[in-house]
């Protein structure tokens, strides 16, 4: 992940790709959701400069899924099946968090806000003739 600014520094007119400097090290050995790296390690730069840190200094929080489905098939006539379905999306229903806030100017820098969807069942009816 790269971390921004959040604002136009450099006078650029592009605050999107502006970044701060690096002044310390950036991962933490336990990374929490409310503070997934070390924000410390950041600083504004001087005014009319650019930062010096690099982009993806960090990664994100890993993606943990298991998804699966049941089926079961009945004949109904010589022609004509009936299949019905179970599938189920992130079983076992894991908390998989999204990425943190990484703008430097955000009261929430380095947090994450973030999660994606926990597990849903799909149930489905299939006839074949």
């Amino acid at each position: 992940m790269a971390v921004v600014l959040g604002f136009d520094n450099a006078s650029t007119g592009r605050a999107t790709s502006q970044r701060p400097d690096l002044v310390g090290n950036p991962i933490l050995s336990d990374p929490t959701r409310l503070r997934w790296f070390n924000t410390t390690a950041f600083a504004r730069p001087q005014p009319l400069k650019f930062g010096n840190a690099g982009r993806n200094l960090f990664r994100g929080p890993g993606l943990k899924n298991f998804d699966t489905a049941v089926m079961k098939n009945f004949a109904l006539a010589e022609k004509k099946n009936l299949q019905f379905r179970t599938e189920f999306f992130n079983a076992f229903n894991l908390v998989n968090f999204g990425t943190p806030n990484a703008t430097f100017s955000s009261q929430d820098f380095g947090v994450i806000l973030s999660a994606r969807a926990s597990r849903s069942i799909q149930l489905s009816l299939k006839l074949s003739f």
